[in-house]
């Protein structure tokens, strides 16, 4: 059986409250932190600033995400180009 994986609660879910820590397997833990739930880890902090500081963080990989596809689309729309 696999250690669970902990997380600290950013919000009220199914009975945990912001601040809570809790273990779960590595996919719902995955899950709770890309719905943006909870933080991996045991954390002390408000849980305000670690819902600001992971929606950030979110935002970011999405903006490159985005960036890269475009790069990616504009190199092969200019393939074959002077």
């Amino acid at each position: 059986m696999s250690k669970p994986t902990i997380v600290t609660f950013l919000k009220s879910w199914q009975g945990y409250a912001a601040g809570e820590t809790a273990g779960f397997s590595k996919n719902k833990a995955d899950d709770l932190v890309k719905g943006k739930v909870a933080v991996l880890g045991k954390k002390k902090v408000s849980a305000e600033a670690d819902y600001k500081s992971a929606a950030e963080a979110a935002e970011k990989a999405a903006a490159d995400k985005l960036a890269a596809e475009k790069a990616e689309a504009d190199k092969k729309a200019n393939q074959g180009k002077p």
